[in-house]
């Protein structure tokens, strides 16, 4: 996450300037609502540092994989979702822990969809546990039936 605010927000706040366009909420979160001070050389190159380091920790853990599966290769691939919801209405994408692991150790990604929501079949656990006050957030807000098969509400 630090990565992507070396410059303090100055690039988003200046392109925004430019249309006259306001920050969105969650844009604002990591940004601000104006630009902040911008990182040193000496903030940065420590940051990369650590940031390699900790890629080079997961990498060896990948590669350790391969003592736990069938072939004894390492595992090929990791599929997850790339979000908690199936789609993020205005101003409510507020987790973006799903894809920040991706991003961080600079791993490729894509995106497919594989279906549609349906409210009556995709229901959510009863037994589902919160470990935080967002992860109740979320969950609470993909129970809202805004996902199912009508998408009106873009209209």
């Amino acid at each position: 996450l630090e990565t992507w605010q070396y410059d303090g927000g100055a690039d988003i706040h200046s392109a925004l300037a430019l249309s006259g366009e306001p920050i969105a909420p969650q844009v604002a979160q990591m940004y601000g609502s104006t630009a902040r001070e911008e990182r040193n050389a000496t903030y940065i190159a420590a940051n990369n540092v650590s940031q390699r380091a900790f890629q080079k920790e997961y990498m060896d853990y990948w590669n350790s994989t391969g003592d736990l599966t069938g072939t004894g290769r390492p595992v090929d691939a990791v599929i997850a979702p790339c979000a908690p919801f199936a789609a993020a209405r205005p101003n409510t994408y507020t987790y973006y822990g799903y894809s920040m692991i991706v991003n961080l150790l600079d791993y490729s990604t894509c995106t497919l969809p594989v279906t549609t929501v349906d409210a009556e079949v995709d229901v959510a656990d009863e037994r589902f546990e919160p470990v935080s006050d967002l992860d109740r957030e979320v969950a609470e807000y993909c129970k809202q039936k805004v996902f199912d098969r009508d998408w009106s509400f873009w209209r």
